[in-house]
């Protein structure tokens, strides 16, 4: 079976929107996923966390219109995905999809 969750609609009305503030995110992330925070530290420790990935964190928490645009076409995409995949494929799958 496939899950989806869409974390760009939970942003809105978030303690994100007042901007980004790393306890917050991840007090955000684990709300979304349990255990999160630490996975996705662990998948950015080979970058400058402020040069690589702050800047598009923040441009991301400006720009609500597109990201309702991304989150609208993520449901289009996703939506019957599981039937989808088991009429073309012969086969299920088990798998979380995030955005």
């Amino acid at each position: 079976m496939i899950e989806t969750i869409d974390a760009i609609k939970r942003l809105d009305g978030s303690c994100l929107e007042k901007g980004f503030d790393l306890k917050r995110w991840q007090m955000y992330m684990e709300g979304v996923i349990k255990d999160s925070t630490k996975m996705i530290i662990a998948d950015s420790a080979r970058y400058d966390f402020d040069r690589d990935c702050r800047p598009i964190i923040e441009n991301a928490l400006k720009r609500r219109d597109l990201r309702h645009l991304i989150s609208s076409v993520f449901k289009e995409v996703t939506e019957g995905l599981d039937d989808k995949i088991k009429n073309g494929f012969g086969k299920s799958v088990d798998v979380c999809i995030v955005i």
